[in-house]
């Protein structure tokens, strides 16, 4: 079940990692145990100037490089709930700091997984408020073909700037999940076919790329 995954990539300190990398504020030195309780870890120097490097490429950054929008892409979302479930939760991170945003677009083949999907949402207990300001985007796509999934996120990123064109350099995600796809996209596709969706994903990815690896031998 997609809180029982989350409550995994949380205790084992995933989704730490994660928001101390995106979330303005994020407590930096904590992740929850296998109590629920919370564990300190040690800081650790960050090897990159994410700033300076996204200043070198034109991008535009707030608070210790974190950019105000943070845009997250699920990649074979089936249904949504996963999708929904860590959107919630990088939405909650940074409900709080006011200087930030969260963009979320599921893509998944089945038509109709999507619009089970995007019927979902309005059933999360979220109000009308949150919902304006916070609706995931659900698309089908197939990502095994290179213009289709390029196209998508495209035009996510046009729906969501309405300047996409204007950008240099494109936007990009934040954060790239990729839960029990791979093994579908390597069965219809071949080895040639997982590289280049794999190539794909992280040319659409500026931060964080999160594979669930399948065997499909």
């Amino acid at each position: 079940p997609p809180q029982n995954r989350l409550l995994i990539l949380e205790q084992c300190g995933l989704m730490t990692y994660i928001r101390r990398g995106l979330v303005i504020g994020a407590d930096d030195d904590s992740k929850l145990g296998d109590d629920g309780s919370k564990l300190t870890l040690p800081r650790k120097k960050a090897r990159l100037d994410i700033a300076a490097c996204a200043a070198a490429v034109g991008e535009t950054c707030s608070i210790a490089g974190k950019d105000d929008i943070i845009y997250y892409c699920d990649l074979g979302c089936n249904e949504g709930d996963l999708t929904i479930a860590m959107a919630l939760s990088l939405r909650k991170a940074v409900h709080n700091n006011k200087k930030q945003t969260v963009r979320c677009l599921g893509l998944d083949i089945d038509s109709k997984l999507i619009e089970r999907a995007s019927n979902k949402f309005s059933c999360k207990g979220v109000d009308d408020k949150e919902k304006e300001e916070f609706m995931p985007v659900f698309k089908d796509c197939n990502l095994c073909s290179g213009d289709a999934h390029n196209n998508a996120c495209s035009s996510f990123f046009a729906d969501s700037t309405k300047t996409y064109q204007e950008k240099i350099p494109r936007k990009m995600f934040s954060l790239t999940t990729i839960f029990s796809t791979t093994m579908w996209i390597h069965i219809h596709s071949g080895d040639d076919g997982l590289t280049k969706f794999l190539e794909r994903a992280c040319g659409w990815t500026k931060k964080y790329l999160l594979i669930e690896p399948q065997h499909s031998g």
